[in-house]
């Protein structure tokens, strides 16, 4: 009788996994395929929103007779035009490679799960 109530903990425990598994997976996935396109669309039509300022803003300073002045709003100008593409960098590289996302954390929560399976003797969830 012991060892059929075992063999029912360890079928639990494999369902648990398989059940951590497909939703991690599916998490991950949607993030990596949704919310990534999603930022970069965000941050491309912000900045086609924005690009009309920034150039009135960019012809305006260019007006600016005090050159310490001038330098300094040109910056702040590049810095905003750079980070702007940064954004949109990582969020392109993170839809790009978002499968490496979600094979290292499945990987680690097949690790956890399987650990507290061996250490505890018990399904997680079920």
């Amino acid at each position: 009788m012991p060892c059929n109530k075992k063999k029912k903990m360890n079928k639990k425990g494999q369902v648990v996994i398989y059940i951590v598994f497909i939703v991690s997976a599916l998490f991950i996935t949607v993030i990596a395929a949704f919310f990534a396109p999603m930022g970069v669309r965000f941050n491309s039509e912000m900045y086609a929103a924005g690009e009309k300022l920034m150039l009135e803003s960019n012809e305006t300073i260019q007006k600016i007779q005090d050159a310490e002045i001038k330098a300094e709003l040109q910056g702040t100008m590049d810095n905003a035009l750079g980070s702007t593409q940064n954004n949109i960098d990582v969020l392109a590289s993170l839809y790009q490679y978002g499968w490496i996302l979600v094979i290292g954390a499945s990987a680690l929560i097949l690790f956890l799960f399987t650990r507290q399976l061996v250490e505890f003797r018990q399904g997680g969830l079920v």
